[in-house]
């Protein structure tokens, strides 16, 4: 670079010095560096600029150097690092590095392996690749502490593995490698070989010399004796069971009724298409105008492809095929030379009538392939094809000049595309029949009759088929024929398939076949028939039918896509107009597939020229039916004035939610016929829309199946429903409903409705339901009769109302007879309701509802109410006669003061047809005292009979009285068992009996006074009798109603006694029983059970508890007899007959749990194999047992005698539990004094004393438990 600049330096100043004006400077060199340019200025420069100029040349040029140092500093150091890379690339192996220009290389290289699998490497050694894995430690003890270099040291190596660290276990492999050939192990370059070093001599001298001492061993001449170990005694013990079977007797409230989930078809609102077709005179020339008809009268036309015709404002164009026209002989007037014409691509600025124009006296045959597309504006109406054989007879123009049929047949394939958004004047018309014909001839007639395909493709306002009239037919004339016996195909909107359009206003005489006609795409109608022109439009002769295909089968409207309409009538006339307005139909067919679709419409615009019903009968209908995808459609649908459906209809396809018939506006529906269907989801007839909307059944609704949601007569909104005939919702399914009524409702004489299926009703009311005449309501399988959720219920029938449930052949789905709510109000005195099995009779709950049986009948079987109130809903029950079986109760009163009761039974009979029965459930039964107890019947003014069976049973061990909840004293002494209620020998009898015969307290707090004695003593005979063959002292159960086991009690006071015995040979009493409560005794309380000095019995039990229960015993327990139990305690109740009843309440706090505590004193000691304190965990819900399920506390005293042959007597004992023991046990022969399978035992005092070959504590002996002790 510094040559560079001085060569240029140099240049510059010879130049400067050829140049007078040019003097050399450094700012002239640097100048020029920069920009390749001399700067030339005047030569005065003054001494300070040129000094300026100088430093400021000299600072760059320092700047500069110093850059480029830097530079080559940092490049210096590049290159360091790159080299030493290259370096140290290269040394690791031999590199082939390709020169950058051609060459040729040639290379040999040769590999002879002899490793043996065992790498060596060059110059390599064995020992320098060792076993490659972790070496281990030997786990003998002497080998890890061996010395080296001892004479011991090599017999010490007996460890095989390849993995030892031990160094001569090595050495001794490397060796034997070495005779051998085996591989080396040794531990690679590291020598094995260990250095023994002499270990130091170190020589200690005591400077003490201690005595020697010699002592003599003395001679012992004792021989003891070896203990005499005594083995500890088997011990057997069986679970026990609940003494004799121990049923308790408890009360179910009855359930609310599930409301039926009724889901109603979405009432959608058909399409209203407002437009209305035209015709136009046509011209009778055989020729191709090519303007607004381009082509006309021929006798056959074909394509040789697809012919497109674009027509709009602008005019017409067709394009594709060629259409080749033929004519023979024609006729006087516009002749043309016959032969074949050929219409070639071509187009128009006129504004197009037709297409096609077909209107002289001949038969014409159309055929070939057509695409025709509106754009939208010109003329009103663009027709493809104008049929109108104007001159049949007429000799001015005739092609035959004969009177007779003149037809045009259409083969071929139309495709029609619409506008893009609707409007009420553009109309795309495929073809119209244009009626006329010569009054000289009366035979005379055209027909038009498409046996092609046209298909309404796309776009909006299109006409398959339109037909209108140029001039009136004479009455005597034969009627014009429109037949349909290929198929039209609707895929496009707001379209028609065959529709009546408007010319000339004149009646109609035509034939129509409908045909097949498939209606898709959206709102748009098969067949319709508008509102036009004069009232006697179509009363001249039409008539109209489905017909038959070219195959000669029967054809149909198909009705698919979403709200489309099959058939649509706006006006109708039969030849009689006072008659069936659409008498001139027949046999027509309809099948609906769509989703909110309506097969048969009569429309809400309906003329008022005859407001008759419309008749639906053998002659009029062929067959209606759903598809397999029908859904949320209607089958007939009225908007205005009747339809009445004379013929059976039957369905057995189809999705959910559509209906048979349906009333909407004001619109009416008449059913005499029977409309059967096994669908889903389904709905008979149904009122919807402003309060003129109505329904009426006087046939036959039967909806049969396993879907959910059916309904026979469903009223919405203010509309209303009749029904005198039969309705039948059955199946398997749930949720159904006969009556759905939310307007205004009446079941007349003759009604026969039948429901089955769970939170199901016969008749369900929101509004005005009134019922006259023999009317029969029958439920099963859970279904309700009357479910009225506010409105009302009145009924005229009297006894004449028939209310019968039959749930016995359902073990959870329960009815009622009548449920209300919201404040509804029902009348249906002296109504006959019969309840098999339910969940009650007659149910009234919230605040206004009310319910008026008064001089009815209530039968009812089951275990919940014949009559209940949620204490504020009321029910009259006047002088009603009520029947109660199974395990029923006839109602509720609640005995808070000043509270009236809500159930009026005032002149009531009450016939118990049932020892299981109850009269009345005493609601908030606070302070009932045993002494006022048996008062209860007279003060319910009502009359109680014994009932009796047909084989002359007599029921008379029912219960008056029951009382789920409140407090309870026993406040005398009272012997339970007492077998007579009036004229006993002493007030204790009189009490006992009515508490035991008459009454059943569940979830009371019930104690026993201080100083009073309760006497259980009867035998066998009477216990079989009346009490399930069980003795028992007092018994209380909680209830489902329970927070929790706080509310079930039974206390005794200070020096009462409960005392249970059976007087004869039998099962051993029970003193107490509790389940899901709480029981506690006080310290001079008594429980004496077998101890009267009768026979005395096994198997007694002194408290018995169950299912989260909590025993607190402070008094005396006193059980005579063997295999006993003092405390007898399960987390779960055991049912004789079903087993284990978990959570039986519900699953509430402590359910499932036993907590046995007892301070007092447990005596057993005169019996054998008893147990004092027992619990018993089959809590094992999880899949396993938990010992914290079941607690057991004693602080008391427990004495149990000795052992017979069989099983063992035990102080405390417990399948899986944690026991807790402070107190003293005293066990006779052969037993234990606790005795665990699994669980906790902490024994932190008191004394277990025990007896001949007894064990104190017995531990484990379950193969599977696992029993910890804990000594304090």
């Amino acid at each position: 670079m510094s040559n560079n600049l001085r060569k240029l330096s140099k240049d510059l100043r010879s130049y400067a010095k050829r140049c007078k004006d040019v003097k050399y400077t450094s700012g002239l060199l640097l100048t020029f560096l920069l920009t390749g340019m001399l700067s030339l200025s005047t030569t005065s420069v003054t001494n300070r600029s040129i000094e300026q100029q100088r430093q400021s040349i000299n600072n760059s040029i320092s700047d500069m150097k110093q850059s480029f140092r830097r530079a080559k500093s940092e490049n210096n150091k590049l290159l360091k690092n790159a080299n030493l890379e290259l370096i140290q690339l290269m040394e690791q192996g031999d590199q082939v590095v390709k020169s950058y220009w051609s060459s040729w290389q040639f290379g040999v290289n040769y590999y002879y392996n002899s490793w043996n699998g065992v790498y060596k490497g060059r110059g390599d050694k064995a020992e320098k690749y060792p076993y490659e894995g972790l070496f281990t430690r030997s786990s003998d003890l002497f080998v890890r502490t061996a010395i080296v270099g001892e004479d011991t040291y090599d017999s010490l190596i007996s460890d095989g593995d390849i993995t030892s660290a031990t160094t001569r276990y090595r050495e001794l492999r490397s060796k034997l490698s070495s005779t051998t050939g085996l591989p080396v192990f040794s531990y690679g370059l590291a020598s094995t070989k260990a250095e023994y070093t002499e270990p130091l001599k170190i020589e200690i001298n005591a400077s003490v010399n201690p005595k020697i001492i010699t002592k003599i061993a003395p001679t012992v001449n004792i021989s003891p004796t070896a203990p005499n170990v005594i083995l500890p005694v088997t011990i057997s013990l069986g679970t026990p069971s609940a003494p004799g079977g121990f049923t308790p007797t408890i009360i179910q409230l009855p359930t609310q009724p599930g409301a039926p989930q009724v889901t109603i078809p979405e009432d959608f609102t058909p399409p209203k298409i407002t437009f209305i077709g035209s015709g136009f005179g046509q011209g009778q020339a055989i020729s191709m105008p090519r303007s607004n008809i381009i082509i006309q009268n021929y006798n056959t036309y074909n394509t040789d492809s697809l012919v497109r015709i674009t027509t709009g404002a602008s005019g017409t164009t067709w394009s594709g095929g060629t259409i080749t026209a033929v004519t023979s002989p024609n006729g006087t007037n516009y002749n043309v030379t016959p032969g074949a014409y050929q219409l070639t691509p071509g187009s128009t600025s006129s504004l197009l009538n037709a297409f096609i124009n077909d209107l002289r006296d001949r038969n014409a045959i159309i055929d070939g392939d057509y695409a025709m597309t509106d754009l939208g504006g010109g003329n009103t109406t663009k027709i493809f094809l104008s049929h109108n054989p104007a001159g049949v007879g007429n000799p001015g123009y005739d092609g035959l000049n004969t009177a007779g049929e003149r037809k045009t047949e259409f083969r071929g394939t139309l495709e029609l595309n619409g506008i893009t958004v609707p409007n009420n004047s553009n109309v795309l018309v495929g073809v119209e029949h244009q009626l006329w014909n010569n009054g000289a001839h009366a035979s005379s007639y055209s027909v038009f009759e498409n046996k092609g395909t046209i298909l309404l493709a796309s776009g909006n306002n299109i006409i398959g088929i339109m037909i209108d009239d140029e001039s009136n037919t004479q009455p005597g004339n034969l009627p014009h024929k429109t037949l349909n016996t290929g198929k039209i195909i609707i895929n496009s909107k707001n379209s028609i398939g065959i529709d009546f359009g408007r010319y000339n206003n004149n009646n109609l005489k035509v034939e129509v076949s409908i045909g097949n006609i498939e209606v898709n795409g959206e709102s748009n109608y098969g067949l319709r028939m508008d509102n036009v022109n004069s009232n006697d439009y179509y009363d001249k002769g039409l008539k109209i039918t489905s017909g038959l295909d070219s195959s000669g089968a029967p054809t149909k409207i198909t009705v698919g896509g979403k709200n489309n309409v099959g058939v649509s009538i706006t006006k109708f006339l039969s030849s009689v107009a006072n008659s069936n307005p659409i008498a001139n139909i027949s046999n027509l067919n309809i099948e609906v597939t769509g989703e909110n679709v309506v097969g048969f419409l009569r429309n809400e615009e309906y003329s008022s020229n005859n407001v008759n019903d419309m008749l639906l009968n053998a002659s009029t209908m062929g067959t209606f039916s759903f598809g397999t995808s029908a859904k949320n459609s209607v089958l007939i649908r009225s908007d205005k004035y009747g339809i009445k459906i004379e013929k059976d209809i039957s369905s057995t396809q189809g999705s959910t939610g559509n209906i048979f018939a349906q009333a909407t506006k004001s619109g009416k529906i008449i059913n005499v016929a029977k409309l059967y269907s096994t669908l889903s989801n389904f709905t008979g007839l149904l009122s919807s829309g402003t309060s003129t909307a109505s329904v009426e059944n006087s046939g036959t609704i039967e909806i049969i199946g396993s879907g959910n949601n059916n309904v026979g007569i469903g009223v919405l909104g203010n509309t209303t429903g009749t029904n005198s005939g039969i309705i039948k919702v059955l199946g398997s399914g749930n949720n159904k409903a006969g009556i759905y009524n939310e307007g205004t409702f009446t079941i007349s004489n003759g009604s026969n409705i039948e429901v089955s299926g769970s939170t199901s009703t016969v008749a369900y009311n929101e509004g005005n339901m009134n019922i006259a005449g023999t009317v029969t309501l029958k439920g099963t399988n859970g279904t309700t009769g009357i479910y009225s959720d506010g409105g009302t219920v009145t009924s005229t029938s009297g006894n004449s109302l028939f209310i019968n449930l039959d749930d016995s052949a359902s073990l959870t789905s329960k009815g009622v007879g009548t449920y209300i709510k919201g404040g509804a109000n029902v009348d249906i005195k002296g109504a006959q309701i019969t309840v098999k099995e339910g969940s009650g009779g007659v149910v009234s709950t919230g605040a206004g509802s009310k319910i008026d049986l008064s001089g009815g009948r209530i039968d009812y079987s089951g275990e919940g109410y014949a009559a209940y109130s949620d204490g504020v809903g009321t029910i009259n029950l006047t002088n009603a006669n009520i029947f109660l079986s199974g395990k029923a109760i006839g109602t509720e009163i609640d005995l808070t003061p000043g509270a009236s009761s809500p159930v009026n039974l005032n002149g009531a009979t009450i016939t118990m047809m049932s020892n299981d029965a109850t009269v009345v459930n005493l609601k908030n039964a606070n302070g009932l005292l045993s002494s006022t107890l048996n008062g209860i019947g007279g003060s319910l003014g009502i009359t109680i009979i014994d009932g009796s069976s047909s084989s002359g049973t007599t029921y008379d061990q029912y219960k008056i009285a029951t009382a789920d909840g409140g407090d309870m004293t026993i406040n005398s002494d009272m012997n339970k068992y007492a077998t007579a209620d009036t004229g006993g020998t002493t007030p204790a009898d009189d009490d006992g009996y009515f508490y035991s015969r008459r009454f059943l307290g569940q979830r009371l707090d019930l104690t026993v006074g201080t100083g009073v004695t309760v006497t259980s003593s009867t035998d066998t005979t009477y216990a079989t009798t009346y009490f399930n063959n069980q003795i028992s002292g007092l018994e209380m159960n909680s209830s489902s109603l329970a927070t929790s086991n706080t509310e079930a009690q039974i206390n005794l006071l200070a020096n009462s006694t409960v005392i249970a015995d059976r007087t004869n040979a039998g099962s051993g009493a029970t003193g107490l029983f509790i389940n899901y409560g709480t029981v506690k005794t006080d310290t001079t309380s008594k429980i004496l059970v077998e101890t009267l000095g009768n026979t005395v019995n096994d198997k007694g039990i002194g408290i018995f508890a169950v299912n989260g229960s909590v025993v607190n015993n402070e008094g005396t327990v006193e059980v005579a007899g063997n295999d006993a139990f003092g405390l007898l305690g399960m987390t779960y109740r055991v049912d004789p007959t079903s087993g284990v009843k978990t959570n039986e309440f519900g699953g509430k706090t402590g359910e499932g749990t036993i907590t046995l505590n007892n301070k007092g004193t447990i005596d057993l000691s005169s019996g054998t194999n008893n147990v004092g304190i027992y619990g018993i965990n089959n809590n094992n819900v999880p899949g396993s047992l938990n010992s914290s399920n079941v607690i057991i506390n004693n602080s008391g005293t427990i004495k149990v005698g000795d052992k017979s042959v069989t099983a063992a007597p035990v102080g405390i004992y417990t399948n899986s539990g944690n026991v807790t023991n402070s107190g003293d046990i005293e066990v006779g022969k052969e037993g234990a004094g606790i005795y665990t399978e699994s669980g906790n035992v902490t024994v932190t005092g008191g004394t277990i004393t025990i007896g001949e070959g007894s064990t104190a504590l017995s531990m484990n002996l379950s193969p599977t438990g696992v029993t910890n002790y804990i000594y304090s």
